[in-house]
């Protein structure tokens, strides 16, 4: 479990203490410094896209959002959602919204961002082929807040240089 100071001192406040060998629970914790940028939802898109880079050994991996706990087996997980379906990825759908462009509306509303670079975004995406009005069967907007993935076939060419 790859943890920041400010989500150990959560941790922490919650009763949920590292034993002698660092581990809580089956997690070991790993706390996380040099962060490479000030603003923790940015932070969060590397371990969230490039666990298959970040560690390269592993056969895969499970990001799960700070508002998620994992209260199963996570090979069953695993097993369930990937090797099942015959699937390298699986991500979450998310509970409210259900199209790309309901999401940027969300995200100007909530002003997470500056509402040009978020209409930048968007239309590269249209420029890209994805239409304003979407059907919803085709389109769903993904949460983001669990993804599990194969560390290999094409997720393997992503790279940093593809979040900036």
């Amino acid at each position: 479990m790859f943890l920041d100071d400010q989500t150990l001192a959560k941790l922490l406040a919650e009763g949920n203490h590292p034993d002698e060998r660092g581990y809580i629970g089956l997690w070991k914790v790993v706390i996380v410094e040099n962060l490479p940028y000030k603003d923790m939802r940015r932070t969060g898109k590397v371990p969230k896209f490039l666990s298959h880079r970040l560690f390269p050994n592993s056969r895969y991996s499970i990001w799960l959002d700070s508002k998620m706990r994992l209260t199963s087996d996570p090979m069953l997980i695993i097993e369930y959602f990937l090797w099942r379906r015959k699937a390298e990825y699986a991500i979450s759908n998310h509970y409210d919204r259900h199209s790309v462009w309901e999401e940027v509306l969300q995200n100007k509303r909530l002003n997470k961002f500056n509402h040009a670079a978020i209409d930048e975004q968007f239309n590269f995406y249209e420029s890209d082929g994805l239409p304003r009005i979407v059907n919803v069967e085709h389109w769903q907007s993904y949460s983001g807040t669990g993804k599990f993935h194969l560390h290999q076939g094409l997720l393997r060419q992503f790279k940093a240089s593809d979040l900036t």
